[in-house]
């Protein structure tokens, strides 16, 4: 992608964050981004708006169950046998649990936490 310039919108962004999900409809991806739009605040975003909108759209297109099925969900138990393994998303801080479900979540609460440096209260 050398040479591309930065997108500088949530739909130039989402292709680029979720190729996998150019299966749902457009008007579906339309939606889901203006759902996410509501709640990313450009305010706290500044320049890192777009790109937190269509990680949330991708992870809320992902949650309603578009893409490939299990592709960017995060494994939380994985069994072989008689051993079972139980994977913890750390350092997760309240109000962050529901995105910790697909990477494109993981991904959004990054972002948040460089637009929101140290503690965060939610009310």
């Amino acid at each position: 992608m050398a040479g591309s310039p930065i997108p500088t919108t949530a739909a130039g962004w989402f292709p680029l964050v979720a190729p996998e999900l150019s299966s749902a409809p457009p008007a579906t991806q339309a939606a889901f981004l203006g759902w996410a739009a509501q709640e990313v605040n450009a305010g706290v975003f500044g320049a890192m708006a777009p790109q937190a909108t269509a990680l949330l759209a991708a992870h809320l297109l992902t949650e309603a169950g578009y893409g490939a099925t299990g592709q960017a969900s995060i494994a939380a138990m994985q069994k072989a046998g008689m051993l079972t393994e139980q994977f913890k998303i750390p350092d997760l801080k309240s109000g962050e649990q529901p995105y910790a479900t697909t990477t494109y979540g993981i991904r959004y609460i990054r972002l948040r936490r460089i637009a929101l440096p140290g503690p965060q209260a939610l009310w």
